[in-house]
């Protein structure tokens, strides 16, 4: 049942011109059969795409109105897709061949058994994906289902197959909203559509952790780490932009009682890194 689209199917640059058909795609998340149509058989994938289909509440306040979220996760992806290529040591012209795996794409919407099916195979499906790339809006970690994705990939992945995209989601605006949402998650407070699917998630932290308390430090700290290091790149362009987006994280593991992880990330010098990359 393991399937995967090519990233140029559901990712595009801003120049190419099959932007608008990958803006329709994540522009809502009921697939039909032409979706499904996108992806094909396989025994492994070299990305799964993890994110919220629902842009923040607040997305047109804190992006501005003229901000298409659609348009965004596909540009992202593209990155996201040559990254994967230079990685794999393949042509750079080569990178809509990288593979994704997409719910929408991946999972057939309109049978309902088949559906459940693979709901059913996520964690095995992860297993067979050589990186994750999670699409970190302030709002991901407020969804029950993205909460139970990144549960599923903490038991399987080293940190460095996990990569946030936050890029173009991190303005002076958005970014205090990223730190409170860190701060402040809670199980108790994700939002999902319908009941049963909390005790689906309740079940897998039972499952593979000492408690949910537990889980939900960990979910904190894993956070919290993966966040300075997306910044890290940002902040190594100027003082100010490290103090404004990577110092914050030091603070924030202080605060939550990680003082190992405060002290690392204390020890880090983006500036010199992005010099020696020069």
């Amino acid at each position: 049942l393991l399937r995967a689209t090519r990233a140029g199917n559901v990712a595009a640059a801003w120049s190419d011109v099959t932007l608008p058909q990958c803006r329709a795609f994540w522009q809502h998340s009921e697939g039909r059969a032409r979706d499904y149509g996108l992806s094909e058989d396989v025994r492994d994938v070299d990305v799964l795409v993890s994110h919220s289909w629902s842009p923040p509440e607040n997305w047109g306040i804190v992006m501005g109105s003229e901000i298409c979220y659609a348009d965004i996760k596909s540009t992202m992806l593209a990155v996201m897709a040559k990254d994967v290529a230079l990685l794999n040591r393949q042509d750079l012209d080569k990178w809509a061949q990288v593979t994704f795996w997409v719910d929408k794409a991946c999972i057939p919407q309109d049978q309902a058994m088949l559906k459940q099916s693979c709901i059913n195979l996520i964690e095995k499906f992860i297993k067979r994906c050589d990186r994750v790339c999670v699409l970190f809006t302030w709002s991901y970690l407020e969804r029950l289902w993205c909460v139970f994705e990144w549960a599923c990939v903490l038991m399987d992945k080293e940190p460095d197959k996990l990569w946030l995209q936050t890029e173009m989601f991190v303005t002076e605006q958005s970014f205090p909203l990223y730190v409170d949402c860190i701060r402040n998650f809670s199980l108790r407070r994700t939002k999902c559509f319908l009941d049963g699917d909390r005790a689906v998630l309740a079940a897998k932290i039972d499952e593979c952790y000492a408690s949910h308390k537990d889980f939900e430090r960990l979910v904190r700290a894993t956070a919290t780490a993966l966040m300075a290091r997306s910044m890290a790149f940002r902040a190594g362009r100027s003082a100010r932009l490290r103090a404004q987006f990577f110092e914050p994280w030091v603070d924030l593991a202080k605060d939550l009682g990680f003082d190992e992880l405060a002290a690392k990330l204390a020890t880090c010098r983006p500036s010199e890194w992005r010099a020696r990359a020069a």
